[in-house]
């Protein structure tokens, strides 16, 4: 097998990938939360990001005066980050993604190309 090609192991033809976004226009960027064997796990993963975000958004600020030592402002700067990140959060989704095919995004299955 030519090196940089991984074969197939899986004993499935399918796997659940849960994708997330943040941002919008010039800052939107998404990643790839998790890759799973079946929706059900999916929707479990997806459910546990949706309601970690929900959760640091209700979080409430730590500290209201200004007076802090290093340590306080450590917490600060992470709670106010966090909020940041949470804010920023769009949402998840989950695309069933079938092994062993082109995507409906290869160019074998583009319009152009045929």
């Amino acid at each position: 097998m030519p090196q940089g090609i991984i074969k197939n192991t899986f004993p499935m033809n399918k796997v659940y990938v849960v994708r997330a976004s943040s941002g919008c226009w010039d800052d939107y960027h998404w990643w790839i939360e998790g890759i799973f064997s079946t929706e059900e796990k999916a929707c479990q993963h997806k459910k546990f990001v949706d309601d970690l975000i929900e959760k640091i958004r209700k979080e409430e600020k730590p500290y209201t005066e200004l007076d802090l030592d290093e340590d306080e402002k450590r917490k600060l700067y992470k709670w106010e980050s966090r909020q940041l990140e949470a804010k920023e959060f769009n949402d998840c989704d989950i695309q069933e993604i079938r092994i062993d095919t082109p995507t409906d995004y290869s160019v074998l299955n583009n319009e152009l190309f045929k």
